[in-house]
């Protein structure tokens, strides 16, 4: 028995990458706040590379 039934994984992948056009997330300002922040800290986790900005970036 599957989890996932046939094409399941292709529509939420496509879902997905639908959600991060910017027009869906203008309508969803909660989205446009995580995003920005996700891209900030990851570009600071690379300009400036540690232990502490890399577990904030990944969330581990």
């Amino acid at each position: 028995m599957s989890i996932l039934r046939e094409g399941h994984f292709a529509h939420c992948v496509r879902d997905s990458l639908r959600k991060l056009n910017p027009g869906e997330l203008v309508r969803k300002p909660v989205l446009v706040v995580v995003t920005v922040g996700s891209t900030l800290t990851t570009l600071s986790a690379v300009a400036h590379p540690s232990v502490f900005s890399w577990l904030i970036s990944c969330r581990l």
